[in-house]
Formats: structure tokens, sequence, C-alpha cells
């Protein structure tokens, strides 16, 4: 149990790209209704935030090949897993930055912002909103989707916590 914990406590920190990678098809119903939700709106620009290996940026692309989709993670091993996923893809460009900070997009330059399960590990999730209120052009959805509670990722601080006798945000991870 301590392994998953120690594994849960290092997602909430930084998501191993590898790990990531082996457990995220659980999302895939969530990856194909917002890649619905974004074809109703007839988006012909698409920002997804903390795409992870991909998705569900390659699926919009796929499905919508007229439409520019960006892919974003703030982790470059999760891009790396990304641009593999796309190979073969021609409409789909990838940038590492954190959701956050969308400074490198202009203002109503997309149809469409998709955020799956990204939003509850953004640092400042209030400047994540605005961001992408701000990117959205006119007339345009974002499709936010988060878990509701993570009791494995507090079973595992408070796992931390107690063996190294001290808080979680005082070890060195």
């Amino acid at each position: 149990i301590l392994a998953l914990a120690a594994a849960a406590f290092a997602a909430a920190q930084g998501i191993d790209p590898q790990a990531y990678e082996n457990i995220f098809q659980v999302n895939w119903p969530m990856f194909e209704r917002m890649t619905e939700k974004v074809v109703s709106q007839n988006a012909s620009s698409v920002l997804d935030l903390g795409t992870g290996p991909g998705q569900p940026a390659t699926l919009i692309a796929q499905v919508m090949p007229s439409a520019k989709v960006t892919a974003t993670d703030a982790q470059d091993g999760m891009i790396q897993k990304a641009k593999k996923r796309a190979a073969g893809l021609s409409n789909v460009d990838f940038r590492v930055l954190s959701a956050d900070d969308l400074s490198v997009f202009a203002a109503e330059s997309f149809d469409a912002v998709t955020m799956s399960f990204t939003l509850m590990f953004v640092k400042d999730r209030a400047k994540c909103l605005r961001e992408i209120a701000r990117v959205l052009r006119q007339g345009g959805a974002a499709f936010v989707s988060v878990w509701k509670k993570m009791p494995l990722v507090e079973l595992s601080v408070q796992v931390f916590e107690v063996v190294a006798g001290k808080p979680a945000s005082q070890l060195p991870v």
C-alpha cells in the first residue's frame, strides 16, 4: 500500500509520463465526449490544455482534419508521448506550457478549449479560467472535466506525513 500511496503522491506533484500513459485509457469515454462537444461547436481552432499523452487532442484532430489543434502540457515528457500518438496528423501543434499562463496566445485565438482531468492540478485555477476566457473567440466554448474527489491522493499525503513525520509541503518532492 505504501508503494501505491507513493505513486499517488508523486502523481499529485507531477505525473510520471510513463505511468500516466499506462492508466489514462480509463479516461477514454471523457475524451470521446469532449470530442463530440468540439465537433458540435464546429470549431476550426482548438486548444487542448493538459493533453497528457495526447488526448483528446489527437482524437479531435482525427475526427476534424480541417481543424487546427494545439495540444499543451506542462511536462515535456507528456508532449513527447503526445507527438508519438499524433504521428501522421498534420493538423496538431504542441507546446510545453502551464495551463495558467496562456500568454503565448493572442486573445480570441480559439473556437474551443478542452481540459480533461487537469484543472485540479493547476496552481492558479482562477487565473487559468480567466486565461481560457481570454483566448476563446466570441461564441466559443470551453469543455473542462475534473475529478470531484481524489481520496487516494489524500490518503497518500496522509501516509507520507506520518512516515516522514512532517507536513507534505516540507517533503522534497
